[in-house]
């Protein structure tokens, strides 16, 4: 998909990976931990050094785990596309995943299973009566065993195992013609197996 839009010189990146989300892990807890620790460095840049890149740069990326994909958006001024596929391809092909970043996701996760509310309770609800042991009716947020039990392995073994591209698919709108997303695309996802 592409809407060209030329009159900002801005573009907009979305891509998923189909029957990749929270439903189909194979371990429990590895697409969140993914979700939460994917952009925590990459590549040549540590932490730091990415978010800072970023954010001088203008270059917004983020990862989302629903129950079926494996979500990515990135934005950035056409200026910096160069920076921008960089950071894309670091955070795809080369993430950190260093012990503390993981431990500091799975703390974070673990408070957010933790908290009640009438919303997250009703969820729960639906999804045990609903959909029972299928995979739609795990919890959102694994319990803090589920989520200890996941590794830095676990989580490139569940990235290798779902992000190709015979369940990929993308959107590009704004400051780009054909050639160029094309090109974009070749590059950004040519690492990717078949």
């Amino acid at each position: 998909y592409l809407m060209e839009e030329h009159s900002v010189p801005l573009a907009a990146v979305s891509f998923g990976f189909a029957k990749a989300g929270r439903a189909y892990e194979p371990k429990p807890g590895a697409a969140l931990l993914a979700e939460s620790v994917l952009s925590d460095g990459a590549g040549r840049f540590d932490r730091r050094e990415l978010r800072e890149l970023m954010k001088e740069k203008g270059i917004k990326l983020s990862v989302t785990a629903t129950a079926d994909r494996l979500e990515f958006s990135l934005s950035f001024v056409k200026q910096f596309e160069k920076e921008a596929l960089e950071v894309l391809r670091a955070v795809m092909y080369e993430p950190h995943l260093k012990r503390e970043d993981i431990e500091l996701a799975r703390r974070q996760l673990a408070v957010q299973q933790r908290r009640e509310n009438p919303q997250q309770q009703l969820g729960e609800l639906v999804r045990t009566e609903f959909y029972g042991s299928h995979p739609y009716g795990r919890e959102d947020i694994p319990d803090e065993k589920a989520l200890a039990a996941v590794t830095a392995e676990d989580i490139r073994a569940y990235l290798r195992s779902f992000m190709g591209k015979d369940n990929l698919a993308a959107g590009i709108s704004g400051d780009m013609d054909k050639a160029e997303a094309e090109a974009f695309l070749a590059q950004a996802f040519g690492g990717l197996t078949d």
